[in-house]
């Protein structure tokens, strides 16, 4: 829930409403266009945006929930090795 209510904290751009695949409209949101459709555009730059259509995340948010996921288990089995 912190990387939606800031985002700049997590490397992407300070408006989190603004996603990635979509077609005209506030925030780049469209009903009428999804991703895929021939109408459909997609930002410049993905890993910026937290959201790729509104549903989803993009490959760079789910990238960093995997590495903070990652490395707590990491930093979990190495403390109980090490007692």
């Amino acid at each position: 829930m912190e990387m939606v209510k800031s985002p700049e904290k997590f490397g992407f751009e300070r408006d989190a409403r603004t996603i990635c695949c979509g077609g005209p409209g506030r925030y780049h949101y469209n009903l009428s266009i999804v991703c895929g459709d021939e109408a459909a555009t997609t930002c410049e730059d993905p890993s910026i945006r937290l959201f790729w259509d509104g549903v989803h995340l993009t490959e760079a948010a789910y990238h960093y929930i995997a590495e903070d996921w990652l490395s707590a288990i990491v930093g979990s089995v190495s403390a109980r090795a090490s007692s």
